[in-house]
């Protein structure tokens, strides 16, 4: 079972951030398994990844 992480962003921009993480991610080539904005919950996303060097790996440079 793999890790999941929570990151904080700033309230209505979970979506762009969502987007930023992902294709940084895809880019890379980084073992990031599942990324989910949950619906009511502002100012967060969570990260299934490998590990913590991976999911912090995914949002370096991300703005918000």
């Amino acid at each position: 079972m793999n890790p999941i992480f929570a990151l904080r962003t700033t309230a209505n921009r979970e979506e762009q951030v969502l987007d930023f993480v992902y294709e940084n991610a895809r880019k890379k080539g980084l073992d990031v398994y599942c990324l989910v904005r949950p619906h009511g919950l502002r100012g967060y996303i969570f990260m299934e990844a490998k590990n913590r060097e991976v999911a912090e790996e995914a949002f370096q440079g991300i703005p918000y």
